[in-house]
């Protein structure tokens, strides 16, 4: 990117999912708006983080790191690259009783064209335990659970313990979005700027992405919602429109027309071997309320060119409930900061493919990618092809569990895992704790395995902890896994906890190429194979440094090896932002 300094100011910093995008190049959605971070760029106001700690406004924020302003400071964005639109992602604290405020954002273009952003905090600020409360005050919800900040079962403790209040607050971010009301060049500035009246104490910033916005996009030879009923004003139930528009459209053989407008549909609308398109994701919008999905789609969907920030869930995920996902993709889609879960996740299924994803910051209780057994999904059968994804600050701290998960995490809760699992070319950056883990749950760590799983051609670039957590029963093989900047060295194998004296009931196979490690040894010790026991649950954490281009040596010196590139088809991406539309 050229150097873009029309001001006189520092060029601006560009990044996707706060990483060079060197780093990432050929994975995740291909979208049209530039990612800055705040902690990147001039402020009077103050840095946060790095800080990984449940509850804390920089765990939370992308890249681990934002700005907090109090009235009357501002933070400063360089554009690198002609805009009309920019989308402010920040947090503002909830009233005292909770429900949110709502506080003014002043933002202003090289010093003029003053408008105000109204920030709110109603549709943030979550409470205590699963699955959670609204309100600040409230005492534990479910008192016979495990407390992890107090090390004890509640049950068995006379009188249940006492917690601070506000008990685990959590999902501090939302996102607002400005049309500028014209086109700047690159090398304008933006500035935010907390009024000095803010009834707000403090206003976090922590990104802003910038984009050139076109005319709303026009089909006319098409199902248009209009004609079937849909009310563009978001006064009235669009579903029924939808799903006309949706039939007629199949019949057919046209795609399905969304004008501009905001549509309320508050339901499960299937959509199967039907194209819809809207005008462009500022100009049609879909609200409505969670309700329980009616049955599933049909296979053979392909799920690509997402770009998925802030769900409260799993950021995209398939579940064999009933019967068996089959035959389904998710590629080239971007995931950051799910609150709560995984980035991407697979329940059961048949052959299904995760490939040339980037998953970014899941903060609590998931990974960024997560193979699971569980939740009473159909087995796994045929393959799972993971190849080719890039997580990064990824591995949440498992509250149940009281220890760290993986950057990849495999799960046997209520089933074995024995599909054939080809997990090739990913990219696992700046783990918080391990890259790897594969695991079972105490109370049926006897009767479920996790096997036939097989990793190449993998990086591992910073861990706190080891690169493989074994927390079960069973095997995988290991060809080209290369680590550096790793937090322990070794394997933590720790089996299904039986500790026989043959073994850990875990095998790991070397199938040559796993080279690196940390300053202390390599990451697959000779001494670990095939299934020694080296169980150390809970290692200390060692903060991975950041990631950067990797190296490597050969007889004539270093050379820089390029990522993986597998480029995404160039079309509009499609952007899912938990955030307040109305």
């Amino acid at each position: 990117m050229a150097d873009v300094r029309a001001h006189g100011g520092p060029a601006p910093v560009v990044t996707r999912a706060a990483l060079d995008p060197s780093l990432v190049a050929g994975r995740g959605a291909d979208v049209d708006f530039a990612e800055q971070e705040a902690e990147n760029v001039p402020t009077n106001g103050t840095v946060i983080g790095p800080d990984r700690t449940a509850y804390t406004l920089p765990a939370e924020a992308s890249g681990r790191k934002a700005v907090k302003l109090t009235p009357g400071q501002h933070v400063e964005f360089t554009l690198p690259s002609a805009a009309n639109a920019i989308t402010v992602r920040y947090s503002i604290p909830d009233a005292p009783n909770g429900g949110g405020i709502t506080a003014p954002l002043d933002v202003t273009v090289n010093g003029g064209h003053r408008t105000t952003m109204k920030l709110t905090s109603q549709y943030a600020w979550l409470y205590n335990q699963y699955p959670f409360t609204n309100d600040p005050n409230a005492g534990l919800l479910h008192p016979d659970w495990w407390i992890t900040e107090c090390s004890c079962v509640p049950n068995a403790t006379t009188p249940p313990p006492t917690i601070s209040k506000p008990f685990r607050p959590n999902h501090f971010y939302d996102e607002q979005r400005l049309l500028l009301g014209r086109k700047y060049r690159a090398g304008d500035r933006v500035r935010l700027t907390v009024p000095a009246g803010s009834n707000a104490a403090w206003t976090v910033v922590d990104l802003l992405d910038s984009e050139l916005v076109g005319a709303p996009h026009v089909r006319l030879v098409a199902a248009n919602v209009l004609v079937f009923g849909a009310d563009p004003t978001g006064r009235r139930e669009s579903a029924g429109a939808f799903d006309k528009a949706i039939a007629y459209a199949k019949r057919k053989h046209l795609k399905v027309y969304i004008p501009p407008g905001v549509y309320q549909v508050n339901r499960h609308i299937i959509v199967d071997d039907v194209t819809i398109e809207g005008a462009g994701n500022w100009y049609t919008i879909i609200k409505g309320r969670e309700v329980a999905l009616s049955p599933p789609a049909p296979d053979g969907s392909v799920v690509s060119n997402n770009f998925v920030r802030n769900t409260g869930d799993d950021g995209l995920a398939m579940w064999s409930e009933k019967t068996a996902n089959a035959g389904n993709t998710f590629h080239h889609n971007t995931v950051q900061t799910p609150t709560l879960a995984n980035g991407i996740a697979i329940y059961g299924g048949t052959d299904n493919t995760v490939s040339n994803n980037l998953i970014a910051d899941p903060i609590r209780e998931g990974s960024g990618l997560h193979v699971g057994a569980r939740f009473g999904a159909e087995a796994f059968t045929g393959h799972l092809w993971i190849k080719n994804n890039t997580t990064v600050r990824a591995g949440t701290y498992e509250l149940n569990w009281n220890i760290g998960l993986g950057g990849i995490w495999f799960y046997a809760l209520d089933k074995n895992i024995d599909a054939d699992i080809q997990v090739v070319g990913d990219h696992y950056l700046d783990n918080t704790y391990n890259a790897i883990m594969l695991v079972s749950d105490w109370p049926v760590k006897d009767l479920y395995s996790i096997t036939n799983v097989h990793f190449k051609d993998i990086r591992v670039d910073g861990t706190g902890t080891s690169v493989v957590s074994a927390r079960v029963a069973g095997a995988a093989s290991f060809e080209n896994v290369d680590a550096r900047n790793v937090g322990a060295v070794g394997v933590n194998n720790c089996g299904s906890f039986d500790f026989p004296s043959t073994g850990s009931e875990f095998s790991l196979t070397d199938l040559g190429g796993n080279d690196g490690g940390g300053t202390t040894g390599p990451w697959l010790a000779a001494w670990e194979l095939p299934n020694t026991i080296t169980c150390d649950d809970r290692p200390p954490v060692v903060a991975p440094s950041a990631p950067s281009p990797w190296w490597w040596t050969r007889g004539d010196g270093p050379v820089v090896m390029d990522p993986v590139v597998t480029a995404a088809p160039r079309r509009s991406p499609t952007i899912v932002r938990a955030c307040d539309q109305r």
